[in-house]
């Protein structure tokens, strides 16, 4: 088989994987269907979609080694090796566990990391739309029966996988059907941010009406959802999109000429359209909150669940942070694995290894706050060294390996970051699908600060990222190459 064919062939089969890969993630994310495939033994997808994709990555080596070519690889490669050294350190704890973190992370920074070197920037696009609208059907319709539940005051727990799972409308949120309510969020938050700018790229009248619904039904269960990292990184995605989008207009209608002028202006457009944001989300807040009582079914709600309170709260209003504790126990938690990482030489600079870290800690400070929490409130996750986590990807990074892996991947993020700044930043008109990428991207990075979902774990975000930050890596190359054209161009003219 001739080189061309066998890319062919590959670039086909990575395809086919990583949208396997999105499907499955999707549906992960619904308990409802969690429950069923658990109970049914297809959760075997998971490790089967694995040990595949790692053993394309393995003959890829030999065949492409594309692996290779994807920018600052280097780093990635090292972080693999750090993570195999923290591994060794701890081998007496076992090594299954922090196998199955490595071959998935190798599986996300390389395989979906380098899809952008198998495609064209239109054939990316074209599969994107494919990708979006299958998962925009799938969670649609979980936003809709979880809307449903809210109308109706509808709670119950499930239990699964040694936890319990809270659904429909209890404590004052709206958990609906999903799985967790924080990543439920923000994937609601892509949905809703992608629907918008599907509406500026389609023609189609009723395709745009979908979508415009779309917008509206996720944006409503985000805010019933009463996540405060989701409303953060909102209002995020707001600022960056006025700003760039002020920066655009500024530039095409030539007014503004000064920099510093331009930048005071498209930086007042942000804040305020931050601040309409905002009062949007408190209004449909305020709105929805007295839905439930106009439509008659507070007092209609049903409680399946005998360890749930009789009255089911009927307000969106947090009940988690109304102790004094405005983060929810997140300064406890960091405090307590601050002190773990750096309590001694071996833990500072590799970390407690990616897969077995909560094992370690629960071994050695049985005392701290993570550790009793879990022991206390989830017995049964307890029993299978599982601890509090951590509550923030960077914190994950460092307990992980340490920081020396905390900062190789940081010079990976950072570099990554700056060299699409800087390509970009030197445009004087930005498009919106760069626009969607970066802000993807940042929401992303911002919500780490508050959730694990990314380093050393397998989740629908942690696919999400890898994947844009791929797509961004060939943006930012087609930048420079048409950068480098035009300036060849006006040599050439000289």
């Amino acid at each position: 088989m001739d080189k061309a064919k066998m890319q062919k062939w590959t670039a086909l089969f990575v395809k086919i994987y990583i949208f396997a890969l999105v499907l499955y993630q999707t549906l992960w994310q619904i308990v409802p269907v969690r429950v069923f495939l658990l109970n049914t033994g297809l959760d075997i997808i998971s490790p089967a979609l694995a040990v595949l994709g790692f053993a394309f990555l393995v003959a890829d080596v030999f065949i492409e080694k594309t692996v290779f070519q994807s920018k600052y690889c280097i780093f990635l490669i090292a972080v693999v090796a750090i993570m195999g050294i923290s591994s060794l350190l701890y081998i007496n704890y076992g090594w299954i566990d922090n196998a199955k973190v490595i071959v998935w992370q190798v599986v996300q920074m390389f395989l979906l990391y380098s899809l952008y070197l198998r495609m064209d920037s239109k054939q990316i696009k074209i599969y994107l739309g494919y990708i979006f609208g299958v998962v925009s059907v799938i969670f649609m319709m979980a936003v809709i029966v979880s809307l449903c539940q809210f109308l109706f005051q509808t709670s119950y727990n499930v239990q699964m996988d040694g936890g319990v799972y809270r659904q429909g409308f209890q404590e004052g949120r709206l958990f609906g059907i999903f799985g967790n309510i924080n990543h439920a969020s923000l994937l609601m938050c892509f949905m809703g941010i992608g629907a918008i700018y599907c509406l500026t790229i389609l023609n189609k009248k009723w395709l745009k009406i979908l979508m415009g619904i779309q917008t509206m039904l996720s944006f409503i269960y985000v805010v019933l959802t009463g996540t405060r990292s989701a409303l953060v990184c909102m209002i995020f995605a707001v600022i960056l999109c006025a700003f760039v989008s002020m920066r655009n207009i500024a530039y095409k209608k030539n007014f503004c000429k000064l920099k510093f002028r331009r930048f005071i202006c498209a930086a007042g457009v942000s804040i305020i359209c931050a601040g309409m944001l905002f009062a949007i989300y408190l209004g449909v807040h305020k709105v929805m909150v007295k839905v439930p009582v106009w439509i008659g079914t507070v007092n209609l709600a049903v409680n399946d669940n005998e360890d749930l309170p009789g009255d089911i709260i009927t307000e969106p209003d947090r009940q988690d942070i109304n102790s004094g504790d405005i983060s929810n126990n997140r300064f406890k938690i960091w405090k307590d694995y601050l002190q773990c990482d750096f309590s001694n030489i071996k833990s500072i600079l590799f970390g407690y290894s990616p897969g077995n870290y909560m094992k370690i800690i629960k071994d050695n400070f049985p005392d701290y706050y993570i550790v009793e929490y879990a022991q206390e409130k989830y017995p049964q996750a307890y029993i299978e060294n599982q601890i509090y986590e951590t509550h923030n990807s960077y914190l994950t990074l460092l307990t992980g390996t340490g920081l020396v892996g905390f900062v190789i991947m940081g010079a990976f993020l950072v570099l990554s970051v700056l060299s699409a700044l800087k390509c970009f930043i030197t445009r004087r008109y930005i498009s919106n699908y760069a626009i969607l990428l970066m802000v993807m991207l940042g929401m992303i990075l911002i919500f780490n600060i508050f959730e694990s979902v990314l380093f050393y774990a397998y989740t629908s975000i942690s696919v999400v990222f890898w994947l844009m930050m791929g797509i961004l890596a060939k943006e930012t190359e087609l930048t420079e190459i048409a950068a480098d054209t035009a300036a060849q161009t006006v040599l050439t003219c000289k």
